[in-house]
């Protein structure tokens, strides 16, 4: 195993941590503050609002990620290095994803870092934990977007996760 991959590995699990905790960290914060429950009655420079309460909105859980082999997957190039796209498919296979559609190029080049899209719709949940966990294990520091059409490209139906090489991945893909 090659240094950048365990960087990436690395970079991918303290990611994954921070989401965690920052979805599952500030659950519990109504629970310390704000009046005790009956007792006395309410002074007149109490919230404004009688209705507040110190319940957090529910927690929307975010899904674990499909092993690779479950999750469908499109390369596109966006940089002028002939064939990235091609490799970088090849990287992924090779790690067990599946390749949903033959590897293609973004028409805006250079694209400085690398993006990892998510697929939206009713699985969007599923398709972005997806799309994190092939980030963080394959590609340090990319961004994690939804997918839009203001990518310019066409995606084949079945794909849930699209990976557009940028710039800041040349030199480790190859």
């Amino acid at each position: 195993m090659n240094t950048g991959t365990i960087r990436i590995a690395i970079v991918v699990a303290l990611v994954a941590v921070g989401a965690l905790v920052l979805t599952n960290g500030f659950a519990d914060t109504g629970s310390a503050a704000g009046p005790p429950a009956g007792g006395s009655s309410p002074s007149s420079t109490d919230s404004p609002s009688p209705s507040t309460t110190n319940t957090p909105p529910p927690a929307v859980e975010t899904p674990a990620p499909n092993a690779p082999k479950d999750t469908v997957v499109a390369v596109f190039n966006g940089t002028v290095t002939s064939g990235l796209a091609g490799i970088v498919a090849e990287e992924l296979t090779g790690a067990g994803y599946q390749l949903g559609q033959d590897p293609g190029d973004v028409p805006s080049k250079p694209v400085d870092k690398t993006v990892v899209y998510f697929v939206g719709g009713a699985d969007a949940a599923q398709n972005e934990s997806d799309a994190t966990a092939l980030a963080e294990k394959h590609f340090k520091g990319a961004k994690i977007k939804e997918l839009s059409s203001d990518l310019g490209v066409d995606v084949d139906k079945g794909v849930q996760v699209v990976v557009v090489v940028g710039l800041n991945d040349v030199t480790s893909s190859g």
